[in-house]
């Protein structure tokens, strides 16, 4: 039927997350597949990081990927990252949920891989964790997850 779900597939990442790197890095354990089932099917990808923080005042960056093609981004400006969402964090120990959706039409029958790539502007980037934490009930771990639902045409 036009425009139901034909199926929906999930990954969790309940472990912890750490980069330093300024370039844009796989997040690792975070990644999902999906085989249409006709080629005019389109693919809604959820993405929701149960924690983003950072080791002070730094710019965090998230690419969503379809294979090697980066998908759901801003327009080419200069010498700026195209990225899906992006997250200031103002303090350490600041941590965030980040929650985004694209809605993709990759016009495929072949299974199709989504993953995300992030870097941090400097310092530290940690995902599912506060960047300073201790052995308290006070401090939680979170899950992080990708959600892909096929949307019949």
């Amino acid at each position: 039927i036009k425009g139901s779900i034909g199926q929906v597939v999930q990954t969790v990442k309940t472990d912890t997350f750490t980069t330093t790197s300024t370039s844009l890095t796989a997040l690792t354990g975070l990644t999902a597949n999906i085989t249409p089932t006709a080629s005019n099917s389109k693919i809604l990808v959820s993405v929701n990081l149960g924690a983003v923080d950072a080791s002070g005042n730094i710019i965090t960056l998230f690419q969503l990927l379809r294979g090697t093609t980066v998908i759901g981004s801003g327009d080419a400006s200069g010498s700026k990252s195209r990225v899906m969402f992006k997250r200031i964090v103002p303090s350490s120990n600041d941590a965030a949920a980040q929650s985004a959706q694209f809605l993709d039409s990759p016009s495929s029958t072949s299974q199709l891989t989504y993953s995300i790539k992030c870097k941090t502007s400097e310092g530290t980037l940690y995902i599912n964790k506060s960047s300073d934490e201790g052995d308290s009930a006070a401090y939680g771990r979170t899950i992080s997850t990708i959600t892909l639902m096929e949307v019949l045409a």
